[in-house]
């Protein structure tokens, strides 16, 4: 039974991504674990606040992009995996299930004792939890990307609201010197 039905399926892995500037770490930790604190104190990390500093290049926001990146990459290649495993699977999954139906279906008299049968039934609910168990290893990568790009959405839509709230708090200086502009500028004479 153990030869004839026993199938292989994809492994669980935590997300992986760099962490070149030191801001993914939590983000990885928090959606690798479930703790609440952690994954909220990942997300601040590569999330820019509302009403912070406008500065579009700023190291910070920069920071926060190149994490972002980071994390898109992790979960690319996570996903991926996933898949990979998924079809490397597949073709010996597909066997142990035919296996198994051809059992089911035989008139022979050892495949058709009480205990066979049984034996069949269990192997069939443990080859459907293990297919509902990959079945959530693949939504849980498309989460991954799913995050990823809410978060990426966010961060645009956040830089868009800073930096108006910031051109509107400092709409007279940005004035002044848009009005001085012209006095400022020389034309060299003499040429």
């Amino acid at each position: 039974m153990v030869g004839r039905y026993r199938a292989q399926f994809s492994q669980w892995q935590n997300l992986t991504a760099g962490n070149t500037l030191g801001n993914t770490s939590w983000w990885l930790s928090g959606v690798n674990t479930g703790d609440y604190g952690t994954a909220r104190q990942g997300y601040g990390q590569v999330n820019r606040p509302l009403g912070s500093p406008a500065g579009v290049n700023t190291y910070d926001s920069l920071k926060q992009s190149y994490g972002l990146e980071e994390l898109s990459d992790g979960s690319t290649i996570n996903g991926m995996a996933t898949i990979g495993q998924l079809r490397r699977n597949a073709q010996q999954l597909e066997l142990h299930i035919k296996q198994l139906e051809d059992d089911s279906l035989s008139s022979a008299p050892d495949l058709n004792t009480q205990i066979a049968v049984l034996n069949k039934i269990n192997a069939a609910n443990v080859l459907l939890v293990r297919t509902m168990q990959d079945t959530n290893k693949l939504l849980a990568a498309l989460l991954e990307q799913q995050l990823v790009t809410t978060e990426r959405n966010r961060t645009s839509s956040v830089g868009s609201i800073n930096a108006e709230l910031y051109r509107q708090q400092h709409f007279g200086e940005v004035m002044s010197f848009t009005s001085a502009t012209p006095t400022r500028l020389h034309t060299p004479t003499g040429r």
